[in-house]
């Protein structure tokens, strides 16, 4: 009861408050002329709540407009809360709840996710480069330099590429290892000037081999076998049967060819006797 009073007939009776953080104003003004009761409504004041987000880019910026992500008009005294879920490319986020006793307006830095990319080296290469933290939808790429001896293959992980220096788009971690072949060369034997043939050699890079046996026929005249040579018109070996082999040749497909020696000295010998 705001009055309980006696007024003269043709007396004004009247009452106001004025406004707060919490009520609007309110009034009451009339002539007395008879008993009445009047009931005044005091209206609770509202306060709109906005929230503004804005979210970073692949590149790690904030850049663009503010988005409206909600806006309530709340009376006061009310509670007020609001929260972003998140997702595969962004982190949540969230405004914890508050008693509204004002208008605000928040504004909220909606992160992007990092994820990390690891590259490994594997067979037969040197380096890799390419790995590190990256925002989800930033472009990576990746790259690796094979030894010598050796030929490219592949990425094979989360990804397979054939492409060495190989970009994607990151929405996850990635694990990727960088692989390569050793190199395959042949060694092919010549009778140079003996007769027959022997099966080629099929070596690999970075693998050690014997020399085989040499298996050819002699040649017409008396001489004796000394070894082999890449060189067929050289008087001595560099390799002799047996002898072990390693990296002959860095090249890829490449055919070594190495020609039987013979000593034809022996001819002089019997001449001079």
């Amino acid at each position: 009861v705001i009055i309980n009073k006696d007024y003269v007939y043709g007396e004004t009776v009247s009452w106001s408050r004025s406004a707060d953080t919490c009520y609007n104003a309110a009034s009451i003004s009339y002539t007395a002329k008879q008993d009445k009761t009047s009931y005044v409504s005091v209206t609770r004041k509202q306060y709109i709540q906005n929230v503004y987000v804005k979210y970073q880019d692949a590149n790690g910026n904030y850049s663009g407009e503010w988005g409206l992500a909600k806006s309530q008009n709340l009376y006061y005294g009310s509670s007020f809360e609001w929260s972003y879920g998140g997702n595969d490319c962004y982190n949540a986020s969230l405004i914890s709840k508050y008693t509204v006793t004002e208008a605000k307006n928040h504004y909220i830095f909606i992160s992007r996710k990092k994820y990390t990319v690891s590259v490994s080296v594997g067979t037969g290469i040197e380096s890799v480069s390419g790995g590190g933290s990256y925002y989800y939808g930033a472009t990576c790429t990746v790259d690796a330099a094979v030894k010598t001896g050796y030929t490219w293959r592949n990425w094979s992980g989360t990804y397979n590429s054939i492409s060495k220096r190989y970009s994607f788009t990151v929405v996850g971690n990635v694990a990727l290892t960088a692989n390569a072949e050793a190199n395959t060369y042949y060694i092919a034997f010549h009778p140079n000037g003996g007769s027959g043939s022997m099966a080629m050699m099929t070596c690999k890079y970075d693998q050690s081999y014997n020399l085989p046996a040499m298996s050819f026929s002699y040649p017409s005249k008396p001489c004796k076998y000394l070894g082999w040579n890449t060189n067929g018109e050289s008087y001595s070996p560099s390799f002799q049967e047996g002898e072990k082999i390693h990296n002959l040749t860095t090249i890829n497909g490449n055919v070594i060819h190495l020609y039987a020696i013979w000593d034809f000295s022996l001819i002089t010998h019997k001449l001079l006797l």
